[in-house]
């Protein structure tokens, strides 16, 4: 699997392009499903993403640094966390 992260110059925004891998499609359209399921998703993921960038808690592909999550698995917790107490369904 190869990564390669870029950033839009004109908006900022970040990116990483994953090739090789096939279930990175699968992952993203499983995270669009609860997004649709329940419209409060996105901004808790977003903001929950805003809140570990700084704390180098979200950046699991650069080299030496500290051990930490990809977005993928701060989403996995965050609508697991939300089916426990029942403000998701599955």
């Amino acid at each position: 699997m190869e990564v390669v992260k870029f950033i839009d110059k004109k908006s900022g925004l970040e990116c990483d392009l994953n090739v090789n891998e096939r279930l990175g499609i699968a992952n993203s359209d499983l995270i669009k499903q609860y997004c649709d399921i329940s419209p409060v998703l996105r901004p808790i993921l977003f903001s929950i993403k805003e809140w570990a960038k700084p704390l180098q808690l979200n950046c699991p592909s650069t080299p030496y640094a500290m051990v930490s999550f990809s977005s993928y698995a701060f989403a996995l917790m965050t609508i697991g966390f939300l089916q426990v107490r029942s403000f998701l369904e599955s």
